[in-house]
């Protein structure tokens, strides 16, 4: 329609030809976070063994977030990004030893009984990448399902990655107290969800680990008050993160329809009486046939002026009311949006767990410092920011470790990434080329 009436005194004028106007979107109300608590999920009706808890409201928060990250310019990137640093250079495994206070690493010597079978379980995985997928899933959605299969003797075979957006927790029974199973479906939050699709796998229970030849380990960090599904923090900047993908797409609409609404055109209530108007619509139909007239008098084309009258008191010496036209002025530069996006990628990558220095993405001001400054901001993200998430992923692997019968002093760990900047790196830093202990011996072997 060329002519809108947003209500009884405010009207919308648009040109089709010369596309201006103006864009409207009508979003969601927001929806509360939580899930749900009863045994039995929302409109499940009686207990079948196939109905599940839900995640979020309608089922939908995974795909929410999904099309939230994949709308934004760099949401996905510094979800990578935290992963990347999460898995840094890969697991290690050996024994902790005390050196005065502290503990010390030390890898675990070749001539150990469990040495060969626990470097060739962690080889498999690495070839199959579960800790990188374990670690997306967990920058994702802070929840990571793995499936732990057991031989027939009762030890793990090797684990796998289970797609958040396939698991869902199946709804407790009247009679039960912790979570037994997980319904897999790959249709969950979709329109074509069938429950009959879903197919339940039993929970993982550390009490009774060979119970079942097949089951889910649910690794996640219990967050108050959601007694089922965690979420990662940067769900939080859910927000943030929708003004940002407004940005482009505000500037996409104003370069194929026209920046803002140019005028604010006012008129006397009385201005549209006109003698033989007798009905509404006969009222209302000469009102619509001016404003036509008026858009298409300001319909974007070069050279033009506009041209209204109004009656002047001679008595009162004051202009009586009339029509006017008064040009809006939009005082949001281009730089204020600059400044609004750059805020918001900083509040993103704080939500992620990433030091905006490393987050990859332009912030509006330097990429980055100092290679000693990326240096000292590199090893503190890995040593300070990682570690609960780190500790996540070690879990199922833990469990591995006690069903397989491997040694319960061997510890499990994620190797930093070491970083060389020249003339500020340590010389006795593995990253260090000059490290003596890489210098070769005498015999030609490094040391």
């Amino acid at each position: 329609m060329s002519v809108v009436e947003l209500s009884k005194s405010i009207y919308l004028l648009r040109n089709e030809d010369a596309r201006v106007g103006a864009f409207v979107e009508v979003v969601p109300s927001t929806q509360d976070t939580s899930f749900p608590s009863s045994s039995i999920a929302a409109g499940s009706g009686s207990y079948d063994g196939l109905s599940h808890i839900r995640w979020g409201a309608q089922d939908e928060k995974p795909s929410e977030m999904h099309r939230l990250a994949t709308d934004s310019p760099n949401k996905w990137r510094l979800i990578e990004t935290r992963r990347d640093f999460l898995i840094g250079n890969g697991v290690r495994f050996g024994i902790e030893k005390p050196n005065g206070a502290k503990m010390e690493r030390e890898l675990l010597s070749p001539s150990h009984k469990d040495y060969s079978a626990i470097s060739d379980y962690i080889r498999s995985l690495d070839k199959v990448g579960y800790f990188g997928d374990a670690a997306y899933q967990a920058s994702f959605s802070g929840n990571v399902f793995t499936g732990i299969p057991l031989d027939r003797t009762g030890r793990a075979e090797l684990i796998n990655c289970l797609d958040c957006f396939e698991m869902r927790i199946r709804a407790l029974a009247q009679n039960e107290s912790r979570v037994s199973a997980y319904i897999r479906n790959p249709n969950f939050g979709k329109r074509t969800y069938k429950k009959a699709d879903g197919f339940p796998l039993p929970a993982f229970n550390p009490a009774n680990s060979k119970a079942f030849p097949f089951s889910v380990f649910h690794a996640k960090h219990k967050l108050p008050g959601q007694p089922f599904y965690s979420f990662a923090a940067w769900w939080g900047t859910k927000a943030w993160t929708e003004v940002a993908n407004q940005i482009p797409k505000y500037h996409l609409e104003g370069l194929t329809s026209g920046y803002n609404i140019k005028y604010l055109i006012k008129f006397p209530d009385d201005y549209f009486d006109r003698e033989g108007l007798e009905t509404e619509e006969e009222k209302h139909e000469h009102k619509r046939r001016v404003l036509n007239q008026m858009k298409e008098s300001l319909a974007g084309k070069k050279d033009k002026a506009v041209v209204t009258y109004y009656k002047y008191d001679i008595q009162s010496m004051k202009a009586l009311p009339g029509v006017e036209i008064v040009p809006l002025k939009n005082d949001m530069t281009d730089d204020a949006y600059v400044s609004l996006f750059n805020t918001a990628n900083i509040a993103q990558a704080s939500g992620h767990g990433v030091m905006p220095v490393l987050a990859g993405i332009d912030t509006g001001g330097k990429l980055g410092g100092s290679g000693k400054e990326l240096e000292a901001a590199a090893m503190y993200q890995q040593k300070f920011m990682t570690y609960s998430d780190r500790a996540l992923l070690l879990r199922p692997l833990i469990e591995v470790q006690d069903l397989n019968g491997w040694d319960s002093k061997i510890k499990f760990w994620f190797e930093d990434i070491e970083v060389y900047v020249t003339d500020s790196t340590p010389t006795n830093s593995p990253a260090n080329p000059n490290n003596p202990a890489k210098q070769p011996n005498k015999d030609g072997n490094t040391n």
